[in-house]
């Protein structure tokens, strides 16, 4: 990287930008309401052994092809369960198993890695015919299950996506005691993280 003047910080490395091509991506269409149906990119995290069985019942939930789906195997994926989720995931010309994988410490900045690598390739690395972005990127992991359909989905984040309304997370003292008091030890902590693995 070139240092643009004596003494300061050399320029950060250009992000990798995966390429992703969509064959099909149609245009969102009206729902009932009128309103135009948003797009998802759904980001999952895979490193569990029946991840394959989690990230079916994903797709099966919301599969329609405007929709993206960006997903990332662990290093620590045994290759059984990696060949079990690219079986799982080949059938979706809209699903797209990350070429870039990492080896992700749960609650380590290895996890933010992935997410800004997927982000990336969500914003500039996705082409195809009808693709014009998403609406909501959306956060999952191969522990979490769709408890809605995907016209259930669409229907109920439609106005919002109009309104570019946006969620975040942020767990609270004053929000969620239960679990600001769970982790309260971890806030006594320092953690260091090195190829993936975890010191404290």
């Amino acid at each position: 990287a070139a240092v643009r003047a004596a003494g300061e910080n050399p320029e950060p490395p250009a992000p990798t930008v995966e390429r992703v091509l969509l064959p099909t991506a149609p245009r969102a269409a009206p729902l009932p309401s009128g309103l135009r149906a948003p797009v998802f990119a759904f980001f999952v995290m895979t490193s569990r052994p029946f991840a394959d069985l989690t990230v079916s019942r994903m797709l099966s939930a919301a599969s329609h092809p405007r929709h993206l789906w960006l997903l990332h195997a662990d290093l620590k994926t045994e290759p059984a369960d990696l060949e079990r989720l690219r079986a799982v995931v080949a059938p979706y010309s809209n699903a797209h198993l990350m070429a870039k994988r990492r080896h992700v410490m749960w609650g380590g900045f290895s996890m933010v890695d992935a997410l800004l690598d997927a982000l990336t390739t969500a914003l500039h690395g996705v082409s195809g015919p009808g693709w014009r972005g998403f609406d909501f990127f959306v956060n999952l992991s191969d522990t979490d299950l769709l408890l809605r359909t995907e016209a259930e989905l669409s229907a109920f984040f439609a106005p919002l996506a109009q309104q570019q309304v946006s969620f975040v997370g942020v767990k609270m003292k004053g929000s969620d005691p239960m679990r600001w008091d769970m982790h309260a030890h971890l806030r006594k902590l320092t953690f260091l993280q090195c190829d993936g693995a975890g010191y404290a």
